[in-house]
Parts: C-alpha cells; sequence; structure tokens
C-alpha cells in the first residue's frame, strides 16, 4: 500500500467519532508529513486497541481555539502543530508563560469533553511557571469547565483572576487536582455539581490534593444539587490543601451524602439520626487568615432553602475547623488533622520547622505535615529532610543569582532569593533529620 493510501485511510479514520484515538492521532502525524506515521498506520492493523500516549507541549503562542481544538472532542479541529484530540493517557504540558483567556461576554473557557480511563487518565501540567488567566469579572466564566469527561488530572498549574478557577459538570467521574495553585478568584476557585448516581461510585468524583486556594470568597462547593432525588452519591476526598484569605465560605461539606432523606426543608430539626452516610476523606486541610469563612451546616441535610439562616463562625477547636456549635469535622465523623491554628507558613506556604503543622498525627499517624507543602527543603510533603529531598537539592541546583524554576524554588529556595545555591545546601544540611518524621 503506498503512502498516499496510508493518507486516505487516516483521514478516513480521523472524520469517525468511533475511530480509536491512535488512528486519529496517526492521521494528525501524517498531515504533519511524517514517513513514520505512515508506517505506524500500518502497525495499528496489528495493534488496534493500542494506545501511544504522547506529551503534547503548549507554549502561549497557541491561541485559545488552538488549545481548546485538543480537549474538544473532535478530529476535525487541530492544535498549532497539527494535534488532534487528547487520546488515554496523553499529557498536555503548558510551557512556562501567561495564558490569558479573551476578556469576553461571559467568559471564554478552556472546556474539557474528552476523557482518559482509571489507568491512563489525561493530565494537563506544568512546572508551576505557567499562569492560565481567566476573564475576571462578574460575567467571566470558569478557566477550565469539564463537560461530561472522566479520568482528568490537573497538576501544577497557576490558575488566577477568575470568576471560577476550575468547574466540574454533567456526566464527570475521576477528576484530580494536584499542587495547583488558585488565586485571586472573584468567585470561587473549584465547583463541581453534586449529583445522583444510580450505580453509586467506588470512590470520590473529585478528588483535591495538595493545592493552594487564596485570596477568593469560596474555596470549593456545589454548583447545584440534584433536587429532589433519595441520594447523591457524587463525593469529594480533600486532602492537604491550604486555604488562605477566604472571605466567604471556605467550602461545603462535599463529603457528606445524603443517602435516603430530600422532605422537609433542610432547616434544624430534619436531620435525623441514620440519614446521611459519609463517604470521602477530609483530612490534613489547613485554613488561616480567613476569620470572616463559614460552613454551611444546612447541607448536611435536605438543601439550602435559605442558606443564610445557617452560616456559623469557624472557631479554633483543637486544630480542628469546627462551627460555632462547638463540634469539629472530627467529632461528627468527618475527616481528621485539619489544621486551623496558626500553622507558621512562610510566603512559600511552607510550615516553619517549628510549625505545628508537623507531626507525628499527619499522614494517617505515619507522621508527616498537614497542608499543601512541606517545610524548605522537604521535596515531597512527608515532614522529613533526608537523602530522597537531598538528591532533589542537587537535581535542582542552580548556583548563585541563577534563577530556579518555580516548582523548585518553592521546595529548595531556603532564604527567598529565587536561586538554589550554596547558601540553601547550609541551610539544608543544617536541618537534616535523617529517616525520622519529625524536622525539629
Amino acid at each position: 500500500m503506498g503512502i498516499s493510501n496510508y493518507i486516505a485511510k487516516a483521514r478516513e479514520f480521523s472524520k469517525s467519532r468511533n475511530s480509536s484515538g491512535i488512528e486519529r492521532r496517526l492521521y494528525s502525524t501524517i498531515k504533519k508529513g511524517s514517513l513514520l506515521g505512515a508506517a505506524a498506520i500500518a502497525a495499528a492493523s496489528y495493534f488496534p486497541n493500542s494506545v501511544m500516549a504522547e506529551v503534547i507541549n503548549v507554549d502561549p503562542t497557541w491561541s485559545y481555539t488552538e488549545i481548546n481544538a485538543i480537549l474538544d472532542n473532535d478530529p476535525l479541529t487541530f492544535g498549532k502543530d497539527g494535534q488532534t484530540d487528547a487520546q488515554p493517557g496523553d499529557t498536555l504540558h503548558f510551557a512556562a508563560g501567561t495564558y490569558q483567556l479573551p476578556l469576553q461576554q461571559g467568559g471564554a473557557e478552556f472546556k474539557i469533553y474528552v476523557s482518559g480511563t482509571p489507568t491512563q487518565p489525561i493530565i494537563l501540567e506544568s512546572n508551576l511557571d505557567a499562569i492560565l488567566k481567566g476573564s475576571f469579572g462578574p460575567q467571566g466564566g470558569a478557566v477550565f469547565r469539564v463537560k461530561s469527561a472522566s479520568n482528568i488530572t490537573f497538576r501544577n498549574l497557576d490558575i488566577q483572576n477568575a470568576f471560577v478557577g476550575v468547574a466540574i459538570e454533567d456526566n464527570y467521574s475521576n477528576i484530580t487536582l494536584e499542587g495547583n495553585n488558585f488565586t485571586n478568584s472573584l468567585s470561587k476557585a473549584i465547583i463541581w455539581e453534586n449529583q445522583y448516581n444510580a450505580e453509586g461510585n467506588a470512590q470520590a468524583s473529585v478528588t483535591l490534593d495538595g493545592n493552594i486556594i487564596s485570596s477568593v470568597i469560596v474555596g470549593f462547593n456545589f454548583d447545584k444539587m440534584d433536587i429532589p432525588t433519595t441520594a447523591e452519591t457524587r463525593y469529594v476526598d480533600a486532602l492537604n490543601n491550604t486555604f488562605d484569605n477566604i472571605s466567604g465560605l471556605g467550602g461545603d461539606p462535599p463529603f457528606i451524602v445524603n443517602t435516603a432523606y430530600r422532605g422537609g426543608n433542610g432547616l434544624e430539626g430534619d436531620c435525623e439520626e441514620g440519614q446521611v452516610t459519609i463517604l470521602g476523606n477530609f483530612a490534613g486541610n489547613i485554613f488561616q487568615n480567613s476569620p470572616g469563612a463559614s460552613f454551611q451546616e444546612i447541607l448536611y441535610c435536605g438543601w439550602p432553602i435559605n442558606p443564610l439562616l445557617e452560616l456559623e463562625t469557624i472557631p479554633e477547636e483543637n486544630g480542628e475547623w469546627s462551627m460555632q456549635a462547638g463540634e469539629s469535622f472530627f467529632s461528627r465523623g468527618i475527616g481528621q488533622t485539619n489544621f486551623e491554628a496558626d500553622p507558621m507558613l512562610d510566603a512559600y506556604f511552607r510550615p516553619a520547622m517549628n510549625s505545628p503543622a508537623i507531626g507525628p498525627q499527619f499522614n494517617g499517624g505515619q507522621g508527616g505535615v498537614a497542608g499543601a507543602r512541606g517545610p524548605a527543603g522537604d521535596s515531597n510533603r512527608d515532614g522529613r529532610l533526608d537523602l530522597k529531598d537531598f538528591s532533589y537539592l542537587q537535581r535542582s541546583f542552580t548556583g548563585d543569582q541563577i534563577p530556579a524554576k518555580e516548582i523548585n524554588k518553592i521546595k529548595m529556595d531556603f532564604d527567598f532569593d529565587a536561586d538554589i545555591d550554596e547558601a540553601d545546601l547550609e541551610m539544608f544540611t543544617a536541618n537534616m533529620t535523617g529517616p525520622s518524621w519529625s524536622t525539629e
């Protein structure tokens, strides 16, 4: 079969939404003139179910529509370099720089319609040096909107100046947000629909792990609830996140699902024992500089007919995020080791060496840290400065006055001068702990 026939075959595959990811990808390779791609199409006939995961490198010269072409599940739209839809196992790597969504009425958004698989998620990531800016203002939308997509991971992205950071809606599952920064949101950092799923869920539908959520009105909450239904089975795990300067609602209790009750008006007295089931995990989160943040107890049962009746302030109680009534999340069986007392965080949101956010009670009693980041020098957030961290420092070392990568700087820059040099090495060795959990 000649090359022209391979190209025709690839084009035919690419026009069908039922074609496999490998076939559609190979067409985009042919489109760029690669003979290797043509040979690969022939190989695909022998391995029809295989998927060739790849890294799609995106940089600030890509347009808004070119980036969306990778996410829109439309094989006839293409990225800047001819790529078509992301496939299971693919990584969209955003290079350093600023990505400004068009400032327009209603807000332009990156909309995700493609899905990964449980073992091969689609990953959107950077080295914490890609800044994605939304259409800031009351008419703005989300920076990312997940639309009936599953098995998507957002990692180490810096999402700023949006009305909403990430919105998750429709028929979704297994959405993970880890190590991201959300700052200066006019409304909410992360929202999702807490929907009924007749089949239930064996795992959290949304997982928040190690994110920094700062200077927003609402940290994370339901966008809406399906009313009325007999069960809200899509639940959330929220682990080791840091919430700073939250002016409104810190977070809904999305880890609570009402499995039987939808009657009454949702006010006090309608919640009876046995009407709620706790499915998600909520542990190791830090809350600071948020004296006005509130918690909507009303969402334990029913739905908020008048949420203002049930807003409660959150005083400190034994390091637990607690309600004015004096009952902490932990006393209600919701998570553990969430921390509101002064965690002693530095400018990089890292706990000081003697912070109470470091201790044996964290990480399921294995010892470690609360919040999104370990102390300076702790590259893997385990509360220790050991040989693994020293190896990371060696790989990150820049020398004096040579700027370090953002993701390395927040882990190994002890003196806040943006490089990783001999001064940082000296401070690391002075605080090195070895394999024990404590950095004391």
